[in-house]
């Protein structure tokens, strides 16, 4: 389906680099073609920039509801249902909040494309992506490849685990299998919780698990628990992955 989006920026006065109209389109250039080789061509995101909002009070610029309330108006009639409000820098520098089908983005324009594409995320409700591995444990930012990990400077992927989520991939059974790259296709095996899939750039089968975990930046909804080279196993609640090579994996119940 079509994902109509929006994004208003706040005009406000301040010495600090500002946030234009022209900036943020040059920005969100390459958002859509990211959203829709991720979902493998079963979504498009369409975006427009929309033109400035005044911000009434420094006091008001740094609330999300006084964000929110002075920039939902310039999206009516546009046939938005998904809101992105960028200001210049007011009481954070690259700071986001996102409540529902709207997000707050304090901080300049120019460097956040990675950043707008998690917060995305959260809209369309998916959790951040943890890893709980020996020796570092759980860590909530953890996965290192799913967008809806930690920030990075590149526009990272979206895993099995959040692609199944969000609709654009079917698992295939808990059965052995040859799996391609999930980069590229929508590959991946479900095992109850677990979710394998096949990361050709890292020659490994990534195991993940589906599960809740609060915290105090967000809860996490996916935890990749299992990074296996060419040979090793992970065995977990009475089923066993292993990773044969490029991408072969041998399931056992």
């Amino acid at each position: 389906p079509n994902v109509p989006g929006g994004f208003a920026y706040a005009a406000y006065m301040t010495s600090l680099p500002k946030v234009t109209q022209a900036a943020l389109q040059k920005t969100l250039a390459a958002l859509p073609a990211w959203w829709s080789k991720e979902t493998y061509g079963q979504q498009q995101l369409n975006v427009t920039v929309l033109p400035a909002v005044n911000i009434d009070s420094v006091a008001q610029s740094c609330d999300f509801h006084g964000i929110y309330e002075a920039g939902v108006a310039a999206a009516r009639g546009t046939n938005a249902d998904r809101l992105i409000f960028v200001t210049t820098y007011a009481c954070w520098s690259s700071h986001m909040e996102t409540g529902g089908p709207a997000t707050a983005a304090w901080g300049t324009s120019q460097d956040s494309l990675p950043e707008y594409a998690h917060e995305l995320g959260h809209q369309f409700g998916l959790g951040h992506a943890a890893r709980h591995i020996l020796p570092e444990g759980f860590v909530l930012y953890g996965n290192g490849a799913d967008i809806m990990s930690g920030p990075r400077p590149e526009l990272n992927h979206i895993m099995a685990d959040h692609k199944e989520m969000l609709g654009v991939l079917k698992p295939g059974a808990c059965a052995s299998a040859k799996l391609r790259s999930i980069y590229v296709y929508p590959d991946a095996i479900r095992c109850g919780a677990y979710i394998a899939e096949y990361l050709d750039d890292w020659h490994e089968v990534w195991v993940s698990k589906r599960e809740h975990v609060a915290a105090p930046q967000g809860p996490s909804d996916t935890t990749l628990v299992a990074r296996l080279a060419a040979g090793q196993i992970y065995s977990a609640e009475g089923v066993t992955f292993r990773h044969v090579s490029e991408g072969r994996v041998v399931v056992t119940k």
